[in-house]
């Protein structure tokens, strides 16, 4: 076995022992603050296009 090889197989074997680990330890779950940004900034976007459903209704009515 040539050294190129060698080296080749040791990459690969340890590229597969940290998925591993990552699929063992699972996720990080998210940081302080994150949850309830998200969730702010999707009841805002959902009011905003409600406005301008309502907006477009009313200048069609003028």
């Amino acid at each position: 076995m040539l050294l190129s090889e060698y080296n080749s197989m040791a990459i690969t074997d340890g590229a597969a022992e940290s998925q591993q680990q990552q699929k063992k330890r699972g996720r990080i779950p998210p940081k302080r603050g994150q949850i309830k940004m998200k969730i702010i900034c999707n009841f805002v976007s959902i009011i905003c296009r409600g406005a301008e459903k309502v907006g477009r209704i009313l200048a069609r009515r003028r």
